[in-house]
């Protein structure tokens, strides 16, 4: 690019969700990144800046997609500081279903909780998945790892189906105690995330989540109900 008054565009590769093609020009790499940064000012403008202003207690949040926890998260690009700046929960599509045990296929999201988790600095957090068989696992799912059950394929045209979802939802309600220590980690392994190295070009990082060990230790005794809480 010799004369950028003059310079004419073919396109401007900044698209969400979206990732450069492997031969793709440094250009493009900084299209993507100033696509994101672009699409979170023009949000916390109508939303966090006027929307605020006109009602102080707007509760804000978006919808955006996982996938299979990969390097096509419609986030990939935000900058860290910037990540859910000013939103009160985050609502992801992804861990996508439907249950396809002939497939192999459970339609888990475990990791796609657990990185909205930390990702969110433990603000809620709300899966949305595509999975109408095995409803009370995928809120169990998101319960265990911080989050706020189930967002999709809830039965509440069914009298029989809004029995048993509202049974389901009560329990964690009335036993809230023991849901206090969700987001305080009690793992013998951490997964890596490379979040900085895909948004440098490597795709290859995106499709193995490194397993490191950090402690060994026996595991801790099982808490009865009227122990249960807050861990130290």
């Amino acid at each position: 690019m010799t004369n950028l008054a003059e310079h004419a565009f073919v396109r401007i590769a900044a698209q969400i969700p979206g990732y450069p093609a492997p031969d793709a020009p440094a250009l493009d790499w900084e299209a993507m990144r100033w696509g994101a940064a672009a699409f979170k000012q023009a949000f916390d403008e109508v939303y966090l800046d006027n929307g605020r202003s006109l009602k102080p207690d707007l509760i804000v949040a978006t919808w955006n997609h996982l996938g299979d926890m990969g390097y096509r998260d419609e986030r990939a690009f935000t900058p860290l500081d910037q990540w859910g700046r000013g939103e009160h929960y985050f609502w992801h599509s992804g861990g996508y279903g439907p249950t396809q045990l002939a497939n192999r296929k459970l339609g888990d999201g475990w990791v796609n909780c657990l990185f909205l988790r930390e990702m969110g600095g433990g603000k809620p957090f709300m899966l949305g998945k595509y999975e109408p068989i095995r409803v009370r696992n995928s809120i169990a799912e998101a319960l265990a790892t911080g989050g706020s059950g189930m967002g999709l394929y809830m039965p509440l045209d069914d009298p029989a189906g809004t029995a048993a979802l509202a049974r389901m939802l009560r329990f964690p309600r009335e036993h809230a105690a023991l849901y206090a220590s969700s987001l305080v980690p009690d793992a013998d392994v951490l997964l890596v995330y490379p979040r900085e190295a895909i948004q440098a070009g490597n795709r290859a990082a995106a499709r193995v989540l490194p397993i490191r060990l950090i402690r060994q230790r026996p595991p801790r005794p099982r808490r009865s109900a009227s122990t249960a809480g807050p861990r130290p």
